[in-house]
């Protein structure tokens, strides 16, 4: 509950008062917050912060008011303040800058140093909100990583022909606020947004989310399904003619009800009213990448593409069979999905040069920190002893203990059969098969391709 105590007096007061109440109600036991609520005014003088305070009022034309406490001083007479009606028995505090972006600023610049001054705020962060090693955040796999959409509506601005796809997650979003950002980035695009389809597996990950927890593999492919369902009939509760536009009639829909929707399954309850027109292409792209036998299906029976990720023409062909028998069975046309092989060029005037191109690519983009982050999470073992560019390690995965790595998708089902795997391509009596092909000429490459593109495989 949020209270506006006047003084430390007044904290101690109402927090006694709180207490006594919960007691009479039988909730002695129970955790009840009590936060201030304050709205603060700041400055790095008492006088400048009366002063910016003022020219707002002045602006307005009247005194601010608010139900809250209104503060007005420095960061550091705030934080004495705050500490002290901590101390009071307050568990927290909800702080509103008195105007944007001034005192946000003044927060985040001027109150955080104080209170760490004061060992109140913490200067160091462990992991159970981000991916995290060994019960603290890697740092290297979050640092960099902003925002899928504001990303996609950036490059969508600066190009013509490119499609952009956002990797979005149907386990913690809801269908009427994703269905919203993609048919507007479908809009801001030009009819070129597509959504490749995700799940979450584990409760680490629902942490940072309200709902929490996690989902069985069949019940998050369950909800992924029917929220590709929800968003597909929001986006089609907008018919093409659906916008009049009528500036002589003042006319704009054609029907005020349009976007009406109403759905009622396991997964979702709900109805209203879809507030984005229909976009260029009516419904963005939906891909999938799963390649477990319940990932397939699902691409199987809702995507309009599967990313594949061999690069071995057989294994692309029974990938291809594989995926056209399930599309069958869902009762879509076979060619109705399409498949995308994972393919990067790495070009060069010679071979010798593409292949020089090749490794210093490759070692720019994985550090040996890197790998060694990847070989523990299908060790599921601290490697840090172990040398990246030395032998694999020698002892075998351990499965079952406490999780290394946290946060990441699972990549590898079976950590002993992909060692074993591993151990076989590190060995110095075999010869590797590479997921890397050199082509000599231009029209290799270009045959490379059209080899792939019989399989109704698309670049």
């Amino acid at each position: 509950m949020y209270v506006t105590p006047h003084d430390v007096g007044h904290a101690r007061a109402i927090v006694e008062d709180v207490r006594a109440a919960q007691d009479v109600a039988g909730r002695g036991g129970d955790i009840l917050h009590v936060f201030g609520d304050l709205v603060v005014f700041l400055g790095q003088t008492e006088t400048e912060a009366a002063e910016h305070k003022a020219r707002l009022d002045e602006l307005a034309g009247e005194r601010y008011a608010s139900d809250a406490v209104i503060f007005t001083g420095t960061p550091a007479q705030l934080a004495d303040t705050l500490l002290e009606w901590r101390s009071a028995g307050l568990t927290g505090f909800r702080l509103r800058p008195g105007a944007l972006p001034r005192d946000l600023r003044q927060l985040t610049r001027g109150l955080v140093p104080e209170l760490q001054r004061h060992l109140s705020f913490r200067t160091s962060y462990t992991g159970t909100t981000l991916r995290e090693r060994l019960g603290l955040i890697f740092d290297q796999d979050i640092i960099g990583r902003p925002d899928t959409l504001p990303v996609l509506a950036a490059i969508a601005a600066v190009t013509s022909h490119l499609g952009v796809v956002g990797t979005l997650n149907a386990t913690f979003n809801e269908p009427y606020e994703l269905a919203r950002q993609l048919a507007s980035l479908d809009h801001l695009s030009g009819g070129r947004a597509g959504w490749n389809v995700v799940t979450s597996f584990d409760g680490f990950t629902g942490r940072n989310f309200r709902r929490g927890g996690f989902l069985d593999r069949d019940d998050r492919y369950a909800r992924a399904g029917e929220f590709i369902d929800v968003a597909r009939q929001l986006w089609d509760s907008w018919p093409g003619d659906a916008v009049v536009a009528d500036s002589s009639s003042g006319q704009f829909l054609a029907d005020p009800a349009v976007g009406t929707f109403s759905h009622h399954g396991k997964q979702f309850d709900i109805s209203g009213q879809f507030n984005v027109p229909r976009s260029p292409q009516g419904r963005p792209v939906i891909l999938q990448a799963g390649v477990s036998p319940q990932g397939r299906d699902f691409a199987a029976a809702n995507a309009d593409a599967i990313f594949s990720p061999y690069h071995q023409l057989d294994e692309a062909q029974a990938f291809y069979r594989d995926i056209r028998a399930r599309v069958a069975a869902h009762g879509r046309p076979a060619g109705s999905v399409k498949l995308l092989p994972s393919a990067s060029f790495v070009l060069g005037d010679t071979e010798a040069r593409a292949r020089e191109r090749h490794r210093e690519i490759s070692y720019a983009q994985v550090s040996g920190r890197t790998a060694q982050i990847l070989f523990e999470s299908v060790w599921n073992r601290d490697l840090s002893g172990y040398d990246p560019d030395g032998p694999l390690p020698d002892l075998d995965p351990d499965p079952e203990g406490p999780p290394v790595i946290r946060g990441r998708a699972v990549l590898h089902q079976d950590a002993f059969d992909t060692v074993a795997r591993w151990r076989a391509l590190a060995s110095p009596c075999r010869r590797p098969r590479s997921a890397t092909q050199w082509p000599d000429t231009r029209g290799e490459v270009v045959a490379l391709c059209d080899h792939f593109s019989n399989l109704d495989y698309r670049f």
